[in-house]
């Protein structure tokens, strides 16, 4: 076969050239859905995790990452119940807090906790290069899209016709959207600091002191909360019989967990930051 020949008649040919583009699009549309993860859920994916819905509901379980949605594996069936799924637009309207037990770690699991957190406050020159990028590339985030959408518009009118404008601009976009995220500088400069955070539990603010470890546009994620499950903290029925707050890693919306004060300006050790011993 003449692969050269076909190639010719497909760039010769409008309509051919347009199917072609829109399958490619399709694909890597597919591809960056696939791999789209948010980075404060994925840190807590293969844990054994507790949900906390707004309601006072909470599920326990295994925590999996998919690309609609999350999974929570139960370590024994409830009848013929074996895990808790919820979709990401539940969960955002939903979720009260996601919270990781330190005592629920396992040895492999500490050991995963301890290099994402060094992956995070000691990152190689890739990783620093990539964080900043991607806050640079979030700060002019608008002028990216004006100009990718400008280009591909530009390109499609010449190549396809303009049929496939549109949605090789929507693929343009949600390239930007995936190496982006929502940067504020506040949170940034808190980044494996301490701080103290404002939550909204039956009714009331609670304040918890905890190290920043991430932020995404929707959720923030706090290491080594010392939380006190023998308050009215909206977590009874998960006291477990403890006498004394306990430290924990919380994630929760932003809506419901917001940053109030700045902790004492020092450099923490990754002993302070793993927060086991």
């Amino acid at each position: 076969m003449d692969y050269r020949a076909v190639w010719n008649v497909i760039l010769n040919n409008v309509l051919a050239l347009t199917i072609l583009i829109i399958i490619l699009t399709s694909v890597v549309s597919a591809f960056i859905r696939q791999r789209s993860r948010d980075r404060c859920l994925h840190d807590f994916e293969n844990y054994f995790v507790t949900l906390i819905m707004k309601t006072g509901k909470t599920i326990s379980g295994k925590l999996k990452l998919y690309s609609s949605g999350m999974e929570l594996e139960f370590k024994e069936p409830l009848y013929n119940k074996y895990s808790y799924i919820v979709s990401y637009a539940e969960l955002e309207r939903e979720m009260q807090a996601l919270h990781r037990y330190h005592w629920d770690l396992s040895p492999k699991n500490m050991k995963q906790r301890e290099k994402s957190i060094k992956r995070t406050y000691k990152p190689n020159i890739i990783r620093r290069t990539g964080r900043s990028l991607r806050n640079i590339v979030n700060t002019l985030r608008d002028a990216f899209n004006k100009s990718l959408t400008l280009f591909i518009g530009s390109m499609g009118n010449k190549v396809a016709g303009g049929r496939a404008t549109q949605d090789m601009t929507s693929v343009g976009t949600s390239l930007v959207d995936m190496f982006v995220n929502a940067y504020d500088s506040v949170l940034e400069k808190y980044i494996g600091r301490k701080v103290v955070v404002q939550v909204e539990e039956n009714g009331k603010f609670n304040e918890y002191e905890g190290v920043l470890k991430e932020y995404t546009s929707k959720y923030m994620e706090l290491l080594n909360v010392r939380y006190d499950f023998t308050g009215d903290s909206g977590e009874n029925t998960l006291k477990r019989g403890l006498k004394k707050p306990a430290f924990i890693d919380i994630i929760a919306p932003r809506s419901v967990m917001k940053i109030r004060y700045g902790g004492k300006p020092e450099k923490l050790s990754l002993k302070d930051m793993f927060g086991l011993s």
